[in-house]
Parts: structure tokens; sequence; C-alpha cells
């Protein structure tokens, strides 16, 4: 009988070994590496500082590259019912009547590029040119898109 339970206690530690070992094994299973897409350059639009339609939509937009961050400068309540997925938000009058351009420059990414937007292309053209003209920052990664878009909930935009 005595033997009989050694057997048994030894099988059963035998079997828990294997299955800890087993399920070691599948908590190291190394996961494929997810690459994310990043734009090396942007397209210029017509005018300077202005970043080409078609490009915003089908790589900016449609493709959401890791190193491109839009700016909303709209008022926080245009914001708060829609924007561009992942947008961050800078109303325009921080930079004028608010908080300054020290705050302002201090909310864009250094390392990425950066897109200003609207409703219409004015709002986010006026923050552009205002930091390059009134705060002298390099713009040199900074765009706005010039487009009308129409803002139908939170991440969903549509540039006609």
């Amino acid at each position: 009988m005595k033997r009989l339970l050694l057997a048994i206690f030894v099988s059963s530690l035998f079997f828990a070994g294997c299955a800890a070992e087993k399920a070691q094994q599948a908590s190291q299973v190394v996961k494929p590496e997810v690459k994310q897409y990043v734009v090396d350059q942007i397209k210029q639009g017509k005018e300077e500082g202005e970043i080409d339609k078609q490009f915003f939509v089908n790589e900016i937009q449609a493709k959401k590259p890791s190193n491109v961050q839009i700016i909303d400068v709209r008022t926080p309540f245009e914001f708060a019912a829609g924007h561009f997925e992942g947008a961050q938000h800078i109303y325009i009058n921080d930079i004028y009547k608010e908080k300054g351009c020290e705050s302002v420059l201090s909310r864009i990414p250094k390392d990425k590029f950066v897109v200003f937007v609207c409703a219409t292309g004015a709002r986010a053209g006026e923050m552009w040119s205002g930091l390059k003209e009134d705060c002298k920052a390099d713009v040199s990664k900074m765009y706005y898109l010039n487009a009308n878009v129409v803002y139908q909930g939170i991440g969903k935009a549509q540039v006609k």
C-alpha cells in the first residue's frame, strides 16, 4: 500500500512538473514585432506651411503615422463635439489671448511632424503663422491643413 501511494505521489509530481514547464514555455512565446507606420516627409501644399490635402487624407488620416501629431485649434466646445482620431487640442486663442507662445510651444511635440487643423483651414493657418511670426518658432516640421472639414463625432472627421 505504501508503495502504491509513493508511486501515485511521484507520478503526480512528474505530471505537475511537466505542466509547469509547458506553462512557462507558453508564457515565453515571442510575439512578432509590430512595426509602426511613419512618414519620411510631408508633401507641401501650394502655400508655405500648407500640407497637401490628398497627402493628408491618404497618408495621415488613413494610415495614422506614429511620427505625426494632429493638433486641433478650434474651440474647446468644437473639439469636444468631434475631432480627428488621436488629435491633441490646443485652442488658437491660447497663443494670443490666454497663455502665450511659451505655453503653446511647450505642448507641441518636438520629435514629430505636426499638422494643425480646424474647420476651414483659416484658424489652422493662423496658428502656424502665429508660431512662425509672433513666437519666432521653428516651423520646419509644422504644417496646417487648408481644407473644409466636417466633424461628426470623436474620431470621425471628413475632409472636403
